[in-house]
């Protein structure tokens, strides 16, 4: 692919700061976010799919990012047996909060997040909801898009503690004895001798990798042990996955050279 970048960069069609901004709330072009798809069938210009881009597209990303479930199949992850555990709220919210927007404008949160899209934000702090609010097709109840990434935020928060010396020995004896330790996100984010050592002694019962510290040099204290369990980083190894990922590709560069804007781009 490389050898394609300066001939797509040279032939994509250039855009400036201006024609990529988005438009100002009250003009924001497409229907209302909620008349998205409605119908029997829906008008055309009311579709979004995946297989044409559109869903990542804006407008359109405003009800997609809301509706991911009923544009292409899902996995439930269960939330565990476990008792839900509620969170209180204290304050009445942060809407009046003013601060300097991008350009110098004193903008309340409210502005900000109208100004942004913001689909939904919220404020923790000390366990309690200091804000909560939506707009849009963001709910409450509705699964959002965002879900799909945690785990890189998970990892990005991870990795902070561990900057900060935070998730080492100490944090393993913290668990309860016989937990389980599942890493996906990043090699760095767990250092090896403290949970080898956690895994022998029974203080951490089982551990599922698929990234490893010092890779492609995996700890060979590891494939001693009967409690853990090693993968490669395989989460799209399926089939059908890479068929799609090598499509998206040719459907780039198919749509780059004919002069269009290509179908799945990344900012």
């Amino acid at each position: 692919m490389n050898a394609f970048h300066p001939v797509l960069r040279a032939i994509a069609p250039k855009r400036s700061q201006e024609e990529t901004r988005l438009p100002e709330p009250a003009l924001a072009a497409g229907p209302d976010p909620t008349q998205w798809r409605r119908g029997f069938p829906p008008r055309e210009e009311r579709l979004i799919r995946i297989e044409d881009g559109s869903l990542f597209r804006f407008p359109q990303l405003r009800w997609s990012f809301n509706h991911a479930r009923e544009l292409g199949p899902t996995k439930s992850v269960w939330r565990s047996d476990g008792a839900i555990t509620p969170l209180n709220r204290a304050g009445q919210g942060l809407d009046h909060l003013r601060f300097a927007g991008p350009e110098g404008a004193r903008l309340t949160l409210a502005q900000a997040l109208a100004q942004t899209y913001a689909d939904g934000f919220i404020v923790l702090r000390r366990g309690r909801i200091v804000h909560e609010s939506y707009a849009g097709e963001g709910a409450a109840h509705r699964p959002h898009i965002w879900m799909s990434v945690t785990k890189s935020l998970i990892g990005t928060i991870a990795a902070t503690l561990i900057y900060d010396g935070a998730l080492d020995a100490d944090a393993f004896a913290k668990l309860p004895r016989g937990a389980i330790v599942v890493n996906t996100a990043r090699g760095d984010l767990v250092n090896d001798g403290d949970l080898i050592a956690a895994l022998k002694s029974g203080q951490v019962g089982y551990a599922g990798l698929d990234v490893f510290e010092g890779e492609p040099d995996i700890h060979s204290e590891y494939y001693r042990l009967e409690n853990v369990f090693l993968l490669p980083h395989m989460g799209t190894s399926a089939i059908e996955a890479r068929d799609e990922m090598g499509f998206a590709a040719l459907d780039n560069i198919d749509a780059v050279l004919a002069g269009r804007e290509g179908p799945s781009l990344l900012v």
